[in-house]
């Protein structure tokens, strides 16, 4: 007997022993274009450091790239190609139950003869639109992980930046230099969209809870001034967000709880075309899930709840371009009750809030040659913000009757279409054309007596 318990007991150190020396390991992929021309670029070298020993493929005919075995953690990762400049990617976190996908744009270097030029670089990344010549910072969605106290939120990561500031810890709202955070844009994938808030209002930029994920975002422009001639309607800051592409190898899921809610996303290939993809993300209300459970948080039926759901379908033909179909959407409600066991008990007064907004959209784009691109994205997006109050006014009956009704909503059709011409490694051309048609329809009313209303806003068209 004392035999086989000897046996048994080294059978299970040999496979601790196994799995102690197996080291985890996980995929990197991504892609390569031109910057100027975002054209992709064949046969670029990506390399990285792995236990002492450089590891490296190269680039295929759609600028994607694979590196495989790679350990999990955090690690430096070059990208060079003849004729352009080197780039390097500090920190890319690399975890076991995920690949990660990285967006690299190369500029083609100058070089000058008889000459010595001295230049001091401000940083290894580059603006994404190239238009934008200063006042620019590009968020990159990994390092939005890592920062302390930005729940995974582009605007509260903004400011951190030099010249923009918060209004409270509240809201995300997004101050430059003083200026009003009501002239701060929002743009994706070249469309000005709603504000991407839950419980956002008409007229305003932030709100407590932001809608985007970053689980679905690309790398992204955040200008603070000088703004390239193709912002608009924007006098404070402008945020030019973009959607990255799913997985086109194999399908992957994702599950998380955080302070953003429940979280659940799936991407993978579509048996549509070459390299085709999608990814769709959905979260629902942390706060939310524990109120359906039972769970009591003293602060009665004043419960935020809200969702939202991002998504994108990424469609390369080899004829007519690439075809992508994304959207964002989200939906917001808090009603502070008049019970007398809670913390934000309004007495006599009953207060609900809530917002709903969604954007839908196509893009396309073409490239003529490897010079010169097409760039075209269509989408309709509708924002809905209300509020009412109700009150006490008949102690005998006790009914809450509304005192108070704000319903303000927003409904638009936005196209942008731009031509991209690079001429040389120096300059390139871009032209297009912009144009938004609004449908709205505002309501402010507030009761002065019975059955007399004050509307301080009423307006449809």
């Amino acid at each position: 007997m004392k035999k086989y318990i000897l046996i048994i007991t080294s059978i299970i150190f040999g496979f601790n022993a196994l799995f102690a020396q197996e080291e985890l390991t996980q995929s990197i992929r991504g892609t390569v274009v031109d910057a100027q021309s975002a054209y992709p670029i064949i046969g670029a070298t990506v390399q990285i450091l792995v236990a002492d020993e450089l590891k490296g493929t190269s680039t295929d005919v759609d600028g994607n790239f694979l590196l495989e075995n790679v350990p999990i953690g955090r690690n430096n990762i070059k990208v060079s190609y003849i004729g352009y400049e080197e780039a390097l990617l500090p920190n890319i976190l690399v975890a076991s139950g995920k690949e990660s996908f990285v967006s690299v744009e190369l500029r083609e270097e100058l070089t000058e003869l008889n000459e010595i030029v001295v230049k001091a670089e401000r940083s290894n990344q580059k603006a994404i639109n190239t238009m934008a010549s200063g006042s620019v910072q590009v968020l990159s969605m990994e390092e939005l992980m890592r920062f302390s106290g930005g729940f995974g939120d582009p605007a509260r990561m903004a400011q951190n930046y030099a010249g923009v500031s918060g209004a409270s810890d509240t809201r995300n709202d997004i101050i430059v230099r003083g200026n009003s955070p009501s002239g701060v844009l929002w743009r994706l994938e070249g469309i000005d969209i709603p504000s991407p808030n839950h419980w956002s209002t008409l007229g305003t930029t932030g709100g407590p809870i932001s809608m985007l994920n970053p689980n679905n975002l690309s790398d992204s422009d955040f200008l603070s001034g000088a703004f390239a001639a193709e912002y608009g309607n924007a006098t404070a800051a402008v945020f030019d967000l973009g959607l990255r592409n799913g997985n086109y190898e194999k399908f992957e899921f994702l599950g998380q709880i955080g302070f953003n809610g429940f979280e659940f996303g799936a991407e993978g290939p579509l048996r549509v075309g070459k390299n085709a993809s999608f990814i769709a993300n959905a979260r629902y209300s942390t706060l939310g899930v524990f109120k359906a459970l039972g769970i009591d948080f003293g602060t009665g039926s004043a419960i935020p709840e809200y969702a939202d759901a991002t998504f994108k379908i990424n469609i390369p033909t080899e004829k007519v371009g690439r075809f992508s179909f994304w959207g964002i959407g989200g939906v917001s409600d808090i009603t502070f009750g008049d019970e007398e066991d809670n913390a934000y008990s309004v007495g006599s007064e009953q207060v609900n809030s809530g917002a709903e907004t969604a954007v839908v959209g196509l893009s396309h784009l073409y490239f003529f040659d490897d010079q010169t691109s097409s760039n075209l994205s269509i989408a309709w997006s509708y924002s809905n913000g209300y509020a009412t109050a109700l009150e006490v006014r008949d102690s005998n009956t006790l009914a809450l009757d509304p005192t108070f009704i704000s319903d303000n909503r927003q409904t638009k059709l936005g196209v942008n279409w731009s031509i991209n011409r690079k001429i040389n490694a120096k300059n390139r051309l871009k032209t297009g054309i912009m144009a938004d048609v609004y449908d709205l329809s505002v309501e402010d009313s507030i009761l002065l007596s019975d059955d007399i209303w004050f509307k301080e806003v009423d307006f449809t068209g």
